[in-house]
């Protein structure tokens, strides 16, 4: 039985797809795969993790807090580390509910994961972009975040960045009425002599 013209060269570039994937699906250096995964990074584990070292090793923090260029630095002592990390913590997306609302693509370098970046599919949704970094010890060394939050009247676009064991960036711009303005928070980690 002959097969239709356009059944033919529909099986054609059926094989065609799957050989190209197959053949751009092995590991190279900084090679692309999108592949959804069981779940996602937990923000809420890592900050945990990471709010029980800085208690430990009894961390202060140094904090740079700007509104629209004038800049004012803190030194706190004995830092409330659950709500200086809140705003990360809140930026999780690690839950079955939002399995398909983010693309996922990992960085490959030498067989080995270097970076992998969730990206809403929903414009509904808060944080549109989480990117984590590790080092060859899978260790996260980067974590870059992008919020937003909006109305016809007002819109908050925040930019989040945490390095481990060094510090955090916020950058929040917040547009009301045809005004913006730019509020930036710095924190720096410092190990406590004893």
């Amino acid at each position: 039985m002959d097969l239709p013209i356009f059944v033919k060269k529909m099986f054609r570039s059926i094989l065609i797809s799957f050989l190209f994937t197959l053949v751009f699906s092995c590991s190279q250096k900084g090679e692309v795969n999108s592949q959804l995964p069981s779940s996602f990074f937990s923000m809420i584990d890592f900050m945990e993790e990471e709010k029980k070292w800085m208690v430990n090793d009894n961390i202060s923090l140094t904090k740079i807090l700007s509104l629209n260029g004038e800049t004012d630095t803190l030194y706190i002592v004995q830092p409330n580390f659950a709500s200086e990390l809140d705003v990360f913590i809140k930026a999780d997306i690690n839950r079955p509910a939002l399995s398909d609302k983010y693309r996922v693509d990992s960085i490959f370098s030498s067989g080995k994961l270097y970076k992998i970046t969730y990206t809403a599919n929903d414009e509904k949704m808060t944080t549109r972009k989480l990117g984590v970094q590790v080092d060859n010890q899978n260790k996260v060394v980067f974590i870059d975040i992008r919020l937003f939050n909006g109305s016809p009247i007002t819109k908050n676009v925040q930019h989040l960045i945490y390095r481990p064991k060094n510090g955090y960036v916020i950058k929040n711009e917040q547009y009301f009425m045809g005004n913006k303005d730019e509020i930036m928070v710095e924190g720096f980690f410092k190990q406590k002599r004893r």
